[in-house]
């Protein structure tokens, strides 16, 4: 007899399950065998030890595994394979479509490489010069069973006729003297390219096996499981309204009451239990929440997982772009973090924080000028944002254009309104001032930061804020004596001293 009892604790089963995808589980109560999937990792052939939710293939993504040198090769390859997609995708194209690693992957990040090409559709490969990590990324592609394009040099062909298997060097390659020539025989590959059936959950298995042996329990069951989720994901929805987290990221951390945050905890973890077993969500919004949620908890990787997943069922939210942006940004990804952000700009130029931020991640890879024509565009947007000012102020410093710093240090302090922004503008004027040998100038700006200090107390300290760039600079341009003064500044802005 198959009761609605029996069918909850299997279907709980298979959502907590943590067999590796290899094995299959019997319940013989109901009279059937299903595969059960997790995280798995071909590398060790079994469950993924980093505790991977379950990775679901997105549509029509392709993974791209290059050599990482030289550089401009790099670039060229890339940008060529996004012109072939884009020609053959046309307007479903966009950023997410094509996944390639931003780092040589080494142990630290190769999970993400992993991650990247289980959950992609399809694969291209460049196998010029053999490249271990190429052949690697390669070989687990075919184990997974990609549908894969592998490109070469023509320069190198009778060597890897000696050094591949046959059925690649023969079949399934497209060989190329300049990237440019890859433009049709690698879009003659995308058009045909075979259809990807994406994998089917075990729960959404089990219930199609249960709609057969009984069809009225199921739809009593999915009647039941879908007003749960629809009750759990509405309140969830209101108290991520109520606690202002539904919509852009803030860099600045949002405060909600002990009680709020524990209520939001419970519903969380009720949507949780519900979509494991009826599957993701159905919507781009209520995976957008979760992952929102998420980065409140700094689960970043979950996060990044659920922007995706929503940006596949609604491609053009430039909130989510702007979010998983972020996310990428918190994980040190910073390269895709600049896609993202290069995305919600497309779809809304006018969005300061997507501006602000792509400036933010640029100047943490050392691209200075990049960095200041995003902080200036975000600066057109919001003239008098504090924060922005700051921030192209600091970089402007930093890249040896200080006049240009210290007029941007002087609108900085006219707009600050916080005095954790005014004591960061009064002490970049002072060294401004100080680089340029004005040390007047910079003596009184000095004088009025210690006056804001006293006054404010530890308000106006700014604990969020990283000094290393500009404490770089303090000791490699000033003096002996402006050095020590400068860098006890920096420790009491740091509340690393108390005032005197």
């Amino acid at each position: 007899m198959v009761t609605f009892d029996l069918v909850s604790k299997v279907l709980y089963e298979l959502a907590y399950c943590q067999k590796p995808n290899i094995k299959v589980s019997v319940y013989s109560q109901l009279g059937v065998k299903i595969m059960v999937t997790v995280g798995y990792c071909p590398i060790v052939g079994g469950r993924c030890n980093k505790n991977e939710p379950e990775i679901r293939v997105q549509p029509d993504t392709f993974f791209l595994a290059e050599p990482f040198k030289p550089d401009e090769e790099r670039k060229r390859r890339e940008a060529i394979v996004k012109i072939v997609l884009t020609e053959e995708m046309k307007d479903e194209f966009c950023e997410k479509n094509l996944r390639a690693a931003d780092k040589e992957p080494k142990e630290a990040i190769f999970c993400d490489v992993c991650r990247m090409i289980q959950s992609s559709a399809y694969g291209i490969a460049d196998i010029s010069g053999l490249n271990p990590n190429v052949l690697l990324e390669l070989g687990m592609m075919f184990a997974l069973g990609k549908p894969v394009s592998v490109i070469f040099k023509k320069s190198e062909e009778e060597s890897l006729k000696e050094k591949l298997p046959s059925d690649i060097v023969w079949k399934r390659v497209i060989p190329f003297g300049e990237f440019i020539d890859l433009h049709e025989e690698l879009r003659k590959h995308i058009q045909n390219r075979p259809a990807v059936s994406l994998e089917i959950s075990p729960a959404t298995e089990m219930k199609k096996i249960i709609a057969e042996k009984d069809p009225e329990l199921a739809k009593r069951m999915e009647s039941e499981l879908q007003e749960i989720s629809r009750v759990a994901a509405e309140e969830f929805k209101r108290l991520m309204e109520k606690a202002k987290l539904s919509g852009a990221i803030s860099d600045q951390k949002v405060e909600i009451e002990p009680s709020a945050e524990k209520r939001l905890d419970e519903i969380f973890e009720k949507v949780k239990q519900v979509e494991k077993l009826m599957g993701y969500p159905k919507d781009a919004e209520s995976a957008f929440l979760k992952g929102n949620w998420h980065v409140k908890r700094e689960e970043y990787e979950r996060a990044i997982d659920l922007y995706g997943w929503s940006l596949n069922l609604r491609p053009d939210n430039h909130e989510a772009w702007y979010n998983e942006g972020y996310a990428l940004g918190e994980l040190g990804r910073y390269e895709e973090a600049i896609k993202c952000y290069e995305e919600a700009i497309k779809i809304k130029p006018d969005n300061h924080e997507a501006w602000y931020n792509k400036g933010n991640t640029l100047g943490e890879l050392g691209r200075y000028e990049e960095a200041i024509k995003c902080y200036e565009e975000a600066i057109k947007i919001k003239p008098d944002d504090s924060s922005t000012l700051i921030n192209l102020s600091e970089i402007l410093i930093v890249a040896n254009k200080t006049k240009e710093g210290l007029e941007a240090a002087t609108r900085a302090l006219t707009a600050s309104k916080d005095p954790q922004d005014k004591s960061s503008s009064l002490f970049l004027s002072s060294l401004a001032h100080m680089l340029q040998g004005n040390a007047q100038e910079a003596e009184s700006k000095i004088t009025d930061l210690m006056d804001h200090i006293r006054k404010e107390g530890s308000a106006a300290a700014n604990t969020q804020y990283d000094f290393s760039l500009i404490e770089k600079v303090i000791i490699e341009k000033l003096s002996s004596g402006e050095k020590t003064r400068m860098l006890s500044l920096v420790a009491l802005l740091k509340g690393e001293r108390e005032s005197p």
